[in-house]
């Protein structure tokens, strides 16, 4: 398939392509060797493609309007697709602080997008504040090691329990960060 776009990583180890069979995939740059599974979870060509400063997160646009953000480590995606362009997403790139992105589209316009981690907690915790997950765990199951997690989870929520990292950018990995991270994950963006 064709590869549509590549960036090295900002220490020069690796490199992220992406290409018109819908994944992302990353490469050893000494060695040329690719680096585990193709990232895959666009829905049509990968057109673009960006390291995080830090070299923590990768952004992908592509041809189904959508950016996605990647854990550069591990290869998962983090959070829903992000929409809001009306046509393919040419373009995208990291701020210098990896606090926001940005990407060009087809559709004639340039869209600015939070890109920090404590912002993606705040979403999460927006949008599960009325989800019974948080507020009533017992009516979706009994099984009391979910509840005890749905409790911590909302009580996390509430008090906007996770730090953030000057030195790699990202949410502690505090038992509630860890939480809401994962519900953010399955529930949204």
């Amino acid at each position: 398939d064709t590869v549509t776009s590549a960036a090295f990583s900002p220490d020069g180890q690796r490199i992220v392509s992406g290409s018109s069979d819908k994944m992302l995939r990353l490469w050893d740059a000494r060695t040329g060797v690719a680096i585990g599974q193709p990232l895959a979870g666009h829905g049509s060509s990968v057109l673009s493609v960006a390291f995080s400063r830090d070299g923590q997160r990768i952004v992908s646009g592509s041809a189904d309007n959508t950016l996605r953000l990647w854990d550069a480590q591990t290869g998962a995606a983090i959070g829903q697709p992000l929409e809001g362009h009306g046509n393919g997403v040419n373009s995208v790139a990291f701020s210098r602080d990896g606090q926001r992105i940005v990407s060009g589209s087809a559709d004639k316009t340039l869209r600015l997008w939070d890109a920090s981690p404590t912002a993606w907690m705040d979403l999460a915790c927006r949008r599960l504040q009325h989800h019974p997950l948080l507020n009533q765990p017992e009516t979706l199951t009994n099984d009391p090691e979910f509840i005890k997690v749905s409790v911590r989870s909302r009580a996390v929520c509430e008090h906007r329990e996770w730090g953030h990292s000057v030195r790699s950018n990202q949410v502690s990995t505090s038992w509630g960060g860890h939480v809401i991270h994962r519900i953010a994950s399955l529930f949204g963006r």
